[in-house]
């Protein structure tokens, strides 16, 4: 069986139309995959850089926290001393600063031959010189009729 002459040239136009028609497809999901794809990944690489930056900085202040604990139970104990909430013949029992459940905040101990005492303070930033920078949150006293002392509000 034979198909008719005129049939014969309009199906292949269908088939070119057909072939077109996915090539054209496939050619503009492709473009826009591709478009998506590299969009995506400049905006990946733009958070990692946001991120990285953060990181960065917050490592920085760390060390510089670091750097400071040296500094911040002497100045703790000062404060209190100043306030008058520990006896001024007071003494640090460690130099360095133990950390407590809540970041930023530190806990000191200092002892008077009679008793021992817990100086807490928040560390705000790293320059310890500056007033604002330790920021004294509680001192307590440890024993059987301890108790807190002095509480920030």
């Amino acid at each position: 069986m034979s198909e008719p002459d005129d049939v014969l040239p309009a199906l292949k136009r269908e088939w070119l139309v057909m072939r077109l028609v996915l090539l054209i497809g496939f050619t503009l999901a492709l473009g826009v995959g591709t478009y998506l794809g590299v969009a995506a990944r400049r905006e990946i690489l733009l958070l990692r850089a946001q991120v990285a930056r953060k990181i960065a900085a917050e490592q920085k202040t760390e060390k510089q926290m670091h750097a400071a604990a040296h500094d911040f139970c002497p100045e703790a104990v000062s404060q209190a001393k100043s306030l008058g909430v520990l006896p001024s013949y007071a003494t640090l029992v460690e130099k360095r600063p133990r950390r407590t459940s809540k970041p930023g905040r530190y806990l000191c101990i200092a002892r008077t031959p009679a008793a021992l005492y817990g100086v807490i303070g928040d560390f705000v930033c790293p320059d310890l010189k500056d007033a604002k920078c330790l920021s004294l949150f509680a001192v307590t006293q440890g024993g059987k009729s301890g108790g807190v002392i002095y509480e920030r509000h």
